[in-house]
């Protein structure tokens, strides 16, 4: 065995100096080039109020302007208003996010389709279950988590909207890949269009109610005076006439984007003992970086739960409420694997819930992480997700490299998600597969058009 003095001097520079005694301007870099920052506003086309069931149901947003502004896609902010239109009943929004409230989400660039993500209150009430207890209580100011009732579902508790108020929220926009990105955008040349489709049933995001007490709930919302907050850039000509001289010559402004897939099914005939299914998804993808895969039970829906904040596991607890479930070790028993032609995720088959909390973690990055995730307590009953890491690097500080997700597309594999020996709990058997594909997208930006490859 080598000696570590000698393979720590051979290998060290121990004549660097260390950033507490460095003292110097020379590794800072400016940005002369930037003459502004402005704080921009973008307003709704069309119609100025929005509901479910009757009138307008589609936000649409152009972010454009006529001169060489670029867009920070990091800065954009929905900002809107809710009003209670019940003269009687509260509304209690759920999912822990105000984005919920949107059924589909899509966007382009200089015309073209870049994403088009359905079910998009599903995956943004997903996204929220991945993330720690403390960063969601610290974001339900901009929506409506801030309340002081004892009403919780994992998340910041939820506030009444009270008969006839309304309330102002601003939020981000998860899953779109566009606005989680670090690129400033020439929104002259490449204007923005952003569409929001509300949900197709106000009781996909209202809770239904009645709440413990009883309280009645309330489902009738309208939507108004919506905007797009984000921050634009000016850029100095020096700098705009080289952007414009390398998309005249031909070279193309490649984005490297995330966006997602989404699709759900219905299970229909599953055995409450140890039943099976198969599931086949048709969608291909050049570089698909994880699947997600979620449960509605068979059981209808009603006081707390919604489509939007309800994720339930066979192995269920004694109830459909917020408590931790008592172990079972006979429906913790099951089978999951994904296929996709001669290969197999995991190799031997997840056979547990803890098993299958550990894939997540790897997943959504936070094996890890001492944060944790906000669902554990309530994992094996109604905060059950499965997740599957694609990507050959990525998850884990082994490394981090892009482009190295699963391509279905070359082959023509389908995916297959198998299930077997899954044991239910009578009130939480599965009636609702959902399936959420993160996969990469590339735009390349011409003086042309914009060309999109996923």
């Amino acid at each position: 065995m080598s000696n570590l003095d000698s393979v720590v001097s051979a290998a060290i520079e121990d004549s660097a100096v260390v950033p507490g005694l460095s003292f110097s301007l020379s590794s800072q870099k400016g940005a002369s080039f930037v003459r502004a920052r402005n704080w921009s506003t973008f307003y709704a086309s069309g119609s100025n109020i929005y509901s479910v069931g009757t009138g307008q149901r589609v936000l649409r947003f152009l972010i454009s302007d006529g001169g060489k502004s670029m867009l920070d896609c990091s800065t954009v902010r929905l900002n809107f208003q809710i009003t209670n239109t019940d003269g009687t009943n509260p509304v209690v929004l759920s999912g822990r996010h105000a984005a919920c409230l949107f059924y589909r989400a899509q966007l382009r660039v200089g015309g073209s389709l870049v994403e088009d993500i359905q079910h998009y209150g599903r995956l943004v009430s997903t996204l929220q279950c991945f993330r720690s207890p403390a960063a969601l209580a610290s974001d339900g100011i901009t929506g409506v988590g801030t309340g002081s009732n004892p009403l919780s579902v994992v998340g910041p508790t939820p506030e009444h909207i009270d008969p006839g108020e309304t309330r102002t929220i601003t939020c981000d926009l998860p899953g779109l890949g566009l606005f989680a990105s670090h690129y400033l955008l020439p929104i002259g040349r490449f204007p923005v269009e952003l569409q929001l489709e509300l949900v197709q049933q106000a009781s996909d995001v209202c809770m239904p109610g009645p709440l413990p007490g009883p309280v009645p709930l309330s489902t009738s919302f309208t939507i108004q005076n919506a905007t797009i907050k984000a921050d634009t850039v000016m850029l100095d000509s020096q700098l705009n006439e080289s952007i414009d001289e390398a998309l005249l010559s031909g070279k193309p402004l490649s984005l490297s984007l995330s966006s997602w897939s989404n699709q759900y099914f219905t299970l229909a005939n599953i055995a409450q003992n140890a039943g099976s299914w198969s599931v086949l998804l048709s969608r291909s993808f050049s570089r698909l970086q994880g699947v997600f895969v979620n449960f509605l039970p068979t059981t209808a829906l009603t006081g707390i739960w919604t489509l939007s904040n309800l994720f339930t596991s066979w192995h269920g607890g004694s109830a459909l409420d917020q408590n931790p479930p008592n172990y079972n070790f006979t429906r913790d028993s099951f089978r999951f694997q994904l296929f996709a032609g001669a290969n197999c995720w995991p190799q031997v088959p997840i056979q547990s819930h803890s098993e299958s909390y550990y894939q997540l973690q790897k997943a959504v990055g936070q094996l890890q992480a001492d944060v944790g995730l906000a669902i554990g307590p309530t994992y094996r009953s109604t905060n059950f997700h499965i997740g599957l890491d694609l990507e050959k690097l990525a998850a884990t500080p082994a490394g981090v490299a892009g482009f190295t997700g699963l391509n279905t597309k070359a082959s023509s594999d389908t995916l297959r998600f198998q299930f077997d020996n899954v044991t239910s709990d009578a009130n939480f058997l599965p009636g609702r597969m959902y399936v959420l594909c993160q996969f990469n997208v590339l735009v390349e930006l011409y003086a042309s058009g914009v060309v999109v490859a996923d």
